[in-house]
């Protein structure tokens, strides 16, 4: 069952993220006095229509409470800069990861680092023809038409899975198959992008 009321708790404390805990607990409780003095669920009247929107009220209870406004940046969704906190992270971990599977791959072909020996051979072996690689683009932050032009510049393929994200607006991408700057990458290869409800 819909308890809008819990939801509403839950935007004000998505709201006061970026506060202590003994401060958030504050903001907190002072909505809970509020529901008990008022008694919204036994007027009637929907949470939405007696205190407007999460976000706001959170604004109007930490200025009622001398607490600091929230930042810019947290109501965009914690970043740093222009780079959301997480991307770092994830970014370090897949280079480790990348560089672990090459290290490897490259014993698994000889079972050591030691490069193989050439050995002549009367006839050249035909080499198949693979597509030329590229460069993976970064599309972060982007709209979907517009990461989806730059990967169609690039000659690779895309797959769109929409997903529920906090802080981005409808349409923009939020996570990407691949790490951007790293390569190559073969044209024609499908890239997974997550992109914003």
């Amino acid at each position: 069952m819909f308890d809008e009321r819990a939801e509403f708790r839950a935007g004000v404390a998505a709201a006061c993220s970026d506060l202590s805990e003994p401060q958030r607990a504050k903001v907190l409780a002072a909505l809970d006095a509020w529901w008990e003095e008022r008694s919204v669920a036994e007027s009637g009247t929907g949470v939405a229509l007696a205190l407007g929107d999460a976000e706001t009220y959170a604004a109007e209870l930490r200025s009622a409470m001398g607490l600091p406004e929230r930042a810019a940046a947290a109501r965009r969704g914690e970043r740093i800069g222009s780079v959301p906190r997480w991307v770092l992270p994830v970014v370090v971990v897949a280079l480790l990861v990348a560089a672990s599977l090459a290290t490897w791959a490259i014993t698994q072909t000889n079972g050591s680092t030691a490069p193989h020996p050439i050995v002549p051979s009367s006839a050249p072996a035909p080499s198949p023809t693979l597509p030329p690689k590229v460069t993976m683009p970064l599309l972060l932050h982007m709209k979907t038409h517009q990461a989806t032009r730059r990967l169609r510049e690039a000659g690779l393929h895309w797959q769109i899975r929409f997903i529920h994200a906090v802080g981005f607006p409808s349409g923009v991408v939020v996570a990407q198959g691949g790490v951007p700057g790293t390569g190559p990458i073969r044209v024609g290869s499908t890239i997974i992008l997550k992109v914003s409800r």
